[in-house]
């Protein structure tokens, strides 16, 4: 019994950090619900192994990201989710001004893979370098790259003048 309450423990943290995420990488939350299930699921299926590491939370992040990568390969999520962007717009309401999240969104939807992932983690669930780079299995130096390009194109895409940190 102690393990079950370990792990809806666990759950009840993630969940939340977890959907948010998947919401700004794959721009679609319902996606998101469902991947994030998914991947709480397979963190049920390797308990044993996940509680007893040191960061399962950037494990369960690497797991959702494959799902997501998985998903995208399947169902080319990036096409329908443009056509979706004006009906989502209501339900992204989080306190942000709707507009102004539907430009990012559309601005991150015409990213690549790997720079939308690096934006995101870096900045949209506020994991350092040193965790985004062992989320997406890369160099350090690597997702300081993806993520000073992101941030460039993103600059271009939105129109805004904004700095890229140095440690991007």
């Amino acid at each position: 019994m102690p393990e079950t309450v370990d792990f809806e423990v666990f759950c009840l943290r993630q969940n939340t950090a977890l959907i948010r995420m998947l919401t700004l990488y794959c721009g679609d939350r319902e996606v998101a619900r469902d991947l994030a299930q998914e991947t709480l699921a397979r963190a049920w299926v390797h308990w044993r192994k996940v509680r007893k590491m040191d960061r399962a939370d950037l494990w369960l992040r690497r797991v959702a990201v494959n799902l997501a990568n998985s998903h995208f390969r399947h169902v080319r999520v990036e096409r329908s989710a443009r056509s979706q962007l004006l009906g989502a717009a209501e339900e992204w309401r989080d306190g942000a001004d709707a507009a102004a999240a539907m430009v990012v969104r559309t601005a991150l939807l015409h990213l690549t893979p790997r720079q939308r992932e690096s934006v995101v983690l870096r900045f949209m669930d506020d994991l350092s370098v040193e965790q985004t780079a062992s989320v997406m299995r890369c160099s350090e130096g690597t997702v300081k790259k993806l993520t000073a390009r992101a941030l460039v194109a993103l600059r271009e895409q939105i129109g805004i003048d904004f700095e890229v940190p140095q440690d991007a």
